[in-house]
């Protein structure tokens, strides 16, 4: 007996036909992610493995059967929106950009599978009726396939060491790095080396206080203060911090030959 229905498996990545004309028409879920994703479709491959089903009778169906995790984590790092998200390893968190400040907000591995469950959804409501959606509105956006995506995210967009740092363009609300870079400028303008005097922690801490303030920025601790000068000072001066310095009959804090340059005012 004549064999009367075909089906094959297959994976898309792109969105033109085999001529390299752009499809006026999505037929397909993996060809509708990669319409919105193109980019991330060129590096780690088609969105869906589909099975597609033809009859002699000239009938088809599409029914996606496994998407790619891959891709699905690297379209949570950027969109045609232009946002932005990348896992920071150091403090086990994912964080957006925001234009509107310039700055990295904290994010929740929660929220990011909600924004795949949108594109999920919305993909299968938009998809013509030879798709079966199925699978798109109910097993990918399951907790456990979402989970595994967002999980394999903090591989994909995993970013450097030092993507939050005092000498990189990024910075996050309220972040440390947003302080070591004014401690930098604090060091390199409000200090100076000068023998046998000495600048005691509390002190600096107050004038660095003061300075935070002035700048609208959150204060930090005195701890987290000490930790941040240490390497500074050292770096500039050659001066390491004393744990033996008598002042008053007290054992205290701070630098020997350090002191602050009167003339700078800090603006």
């Amino acid at each position: 007996m004549e064999q009367s229905t075909f089906s094959h498996f297959k994976l898309i990545n792109k969105t033109t036909d085999r001529f390299g004309q752009q499809l006026t028409k999505l037929k397909s879920a993996s060809q509708w992610f990669c319409s919105l994703f193109p980019q991330n479709a060129k590096i780690y491959g088609a969105p869906f493995l589909e099975n597609r089903i033809s009859s002699v009778e000239g009938f088809s169906s599409i029914s996606p059967v496994e998407l790619n995790v891959d891709f699905m984590a690297s379209i949570l790092g950027g969109d045609y929106m232009e946002r932005t998200v990348i896992y920071w390893a150091a403090e086990c968190q994912f964080y957006y950009f925001d234009h509107s400040d310039q700055l990295y907000h904290s994010t929740t591995d929660e929220k990011l599978g909600d924004v795949l469950r949108g594109y999920l959804a919305r993909c299968s409501l938009e998809m013509q009726r030879e798709v079966n959606v199925y699978h798109l509105f109910t097993t990918f956006r399951s907790d456990q396939v979402i989970k595994s995506v967002v999980e394999r995210a903090k591989s994909v967009l995993r970013a450097s060491d030092d993507f939050f740092s005092a000498t990189s363009p990024c910075a996050r609300v309220n972040g440390i790095e947003l302080h070591e870079r004014l401690a930098r400028v604090f060091v390199e303008r409000l200090l100076e080396s000068k023998p046998n005097e000495v600048m005691l922690i509390g002190l600096l801490y107050e004038r660095f206080a003061a300075f935070v303030k002035q700048k609208d920025m959150s204060p930090i601790k005195r701890s987290e203060f000490k930790e941040l000068m240490k390497p500074l000072v050292r770096d500039r001066f050659n001066i390491s911090l004393r744990n033996d310095l008598v002042i008053d009959g007290r054992y205290q804090q701070g630098w020997k030959d350090l002191t602050l340059n009167s003339e700078v005012v800090m603006e």
